[in-house]
């Protein structure tokens, strides 16, 4: 969380972020952040009111964004922790998240 706000170029694009989730996640969405890391984006979606399940491939990450979660307030929005494969296979159909890929993003509704 900190690496974006040593550079005026990362603050940019975090804001840049955080306008699109303001803008199209819905407050109080249920949301699966793939790749969610130390939890910048976490954060915002805590402000928006959403509920969240946390994935990333690496332990680290998930560990960084449950550490961070309790320093700064935005644990009490997530449902799970997940380690990538397991959030996947859990809750989206293979076809979706190979879509995903070719396309860049593809919204999911749990």
């Amino acid at each position: 969380m900190q690496r974006f706000d040593k550079h005026a170029l990362g603050a940019i694009h975090e804001h840049i972020h955080n306008v699109y989730l303001e803008r199209f996640v819905p407050p109080g969405s249920r949301v699966l952040e793939i790749g969610a890391g130390p939890g910048r984006f976490t954060q915002t979606l805590h402000r928006l009111g959403c509920r969240v399940v946390v994935a990333d491939i690496s332990a680290v990450q998930l560990a960084l964004n449950r550490r961070y979660g309790s320093e700064y307030g935005f644990a009490s929005s997530v449902e799970a922790y997940e380690r990538w494969t397991s959030a996947i296979s859990a809750c989206c159909p293979r076809q979706v998240l190979m879509s995903s890929s070719r396309m860049g993003a593809v919204e999911l509704r749990l």
